[in-house]
């Protein structure tokens, strides 16, 4: 992001401002409200219950923002908001997105005078840092809401990845910590012989049947409930796939190894900088993004610190634990696509 003039740095400053307006307009579902039927100010104010000047106030904002247009007093989406809200994700992903962006909030608040904390700047507001693992396990309606989210998210590169992963032999695929299962479904949907088994939390699982119902390949694809750092892993499987589930180590990619069948295949799949991730490269250039999530995850103090890999060490590890090759692809958007043999 450029910074040119001090008028950049000041209204840089207050950028936080639009960024809280834009995740309430997603919150409130306004621009599909308004693609379904144009409004002016006083029908919106009137549909949502907020004075008139102030939902004049952030309609104006999302039009400086580019993402609404004013048509004889009425209010629509952009063509931007079209092509960057309105066709990408839907209602429900976004306000997620939304809410999660919105939870980080809190610990950035007088951070001059909090951020000497050498553990976790939380604890100086008194507060817990978001947990969504913990949130996951213990509330089934948030779980559906991050699993389809997920889904939605994850969709676009599962669909590419289907052009790209070689297939030949592969019958029987085992998902570790695979969430929804998008990877598997959009592979299951290309590949009428394929058949797969997803590990992950029972809440998640449980949304993830749904999500495979509705695509019709519910008899093809299974959702264990497993822990799979604690628990031991299905076999008879002609390829594994971890996705984004940030766990690196000899001994998890041994496990994952008894699960292969001879010759079978592990498919890491992960994204440069993503802090979930822990994935690092040193001729990637990193999002402007990753660096702020990196920032804010830094705040969490060095027990919420995770040490960052390099593609490099993956192989390493994938070596030491006794598999045969390896060899990864690098997208253009910082996906990393790892294989490795047994």
């Amino acid at each position: 992001m450029d910074l040119t003039t001090s008028d950049d740095i000041r209204t840089f400053l207050n950028i936080y401002i639009s960024s809280i307006a834009l995740g309430t307009a997603l919150e409130l579902g306004l621009f599909w409200k308004l693609m379904a039927e144009p409004l002016n100010v006083n029908e919106l104010s009137q549909l949502y219950n907020i004075p008139a000047n102030r939902m004049y106030a952030l309609c104006e904002l999302l039009i400086d923002l580019n993402l609404l247009e004013r048509n004889n007093q009425v209010y629509i989406p952009s063509p931007l908001a079209h092509k960057t809200i309105l066709t990408t994700f839907n209602p429900e992903s976004w306000a997620f997105i939304a809410q999660v962006a919105k939870n980080r909030l809190p610990v950035m608040v007088d951070l001059s005078s909090t951020i000497t904390n050498p553990q976790s700047v939380w604890n100086a507001h008194e507060l817990k840092p978001p947990n969504w693992l913990e949130q996951i396990q213990n509330d089934p309606k948030y779980a559906h809401r991050f699993t389809k989210t997920l889904y939605d998210l994850h969709r676009p590169f599962a669909e590419r990845l289907t052009q790209e992963l070689n297939m030949i032999g592969v019958k029987r695929i085992l998902d570790v910590g695979g969430g929804s299962g998008v990877v598997s479904l959009a592979l299951l949907k290309c590949h009428s012989v394929l058949t797969a088994v997803v590990i992950d939390l029972e809440n998640v699982c449980k949304s993830g049947r749904e999500i495979a119902e509705q695509k019709g390949l519910r008899k093809r694809i299974t959702y264990q409930v497993c822990d799979f750092l604690k628990d031991e892993l299905p076999t008879g499987f002609d390829m594994a796939i971890q996705c984004d589930a940030g766990e690196y180590s000899v001994p998890f990619f041994k496990k994952i190894r008894k699960s292969l069948n001879d010759g079978g295949r592990l498919v890491i799949i992960a994204n440069i900088d993503n802090d979930s991730d822990h994935l690092t490269h040193s001729n990637y250039q990193r999002p402007f993004y990753r660096s702020m999530i990196r920032f804010h995850t830094s705040l969490g103090g060095i027990k919420f610190s995770r040490e960052m890999r390099s593609i490099e060490d993956i192989k390493i590890l994938l070596s030491q634990a006794e598999y045969s090759s390896s060899s990864e692809v690098i997208w253009d958007n910082g996906t990393v696509v790892i294989q490795a043999y047994k």
